[in-house]
């Protein structure tokens, strides 16, 4: 209600506005890695920020989502399973920024993250989901001998053998 007492004016008052969120979004809902080899090559995936907006906005990835923050590291111990470059940054005006992803098992497991990216004045989050399994390669060198039985050898160790002369 809009009110001037002085000349004893009464109306009601309404603001009608229309707000909208920044349309910033991910080129894609996901990356999947696939398997790839602990302590071996490294998988490589991308994924684009798209900026339909008229001005430029600033952007980064919520580490903790990914285990990638300094005390993570520190706590568990090794490098992030996952790291983006850039993991921050400015998103032009009218264009796309793309974003690097390198996938790099430390551990025989499966891996999901949902990487979370904050951009400035957008209230909603966006999440990228990550996936990706490490596995390693499990080798044995066995001896079988004509009674059907079976001799581990070690790889690096000396293997007396008798052949039986």
């Amino acid at each position: 209600t809009f009110r001037i007492p002085d000349q004893s004016i009464t109306l009601p008052f309404l603001l009608v506005g229309h707000v909208s969120e920044p349309r910033i979004t991910l080129d894609k809902p996901a990356i999947s890695f696939g398997q790839c080899l602990v302590g071996g090559a490294r998988g490589r995936g991308t994924v684009s920020l798209v900026n339909s907006e008229s001005m430029p906005f600033s952007f980064t990835l919520d580490k903790s989502t990914y285990d990638a923050t300094e005390q993570q590291q520190q706590l568990l111990g090794r490098k992030p399973v996952v790291e983006f470059t850039p993991f921050q940054g400015v998103i032009p005006a009218q264009s796309s920024l793309t974003l690097q992803a390198l996938f790099a098992p430390q551990e025989e497991r499966s891996y999901n993250y949902n990487v979370v990216c904050k951009v400035a004045n957008k209230p909603t989050r966006l999440t990228l989901n990550v996936k990706g399994e490490g596995y390693a390669l499990h080798d044995a060198l066995v001896l079988e001998g004509a009674e059907g039985l079976s001799t581990p050898l070690a790889a690096n160790a000396v293997n007396p053998l008798d052949f039986g002369q």
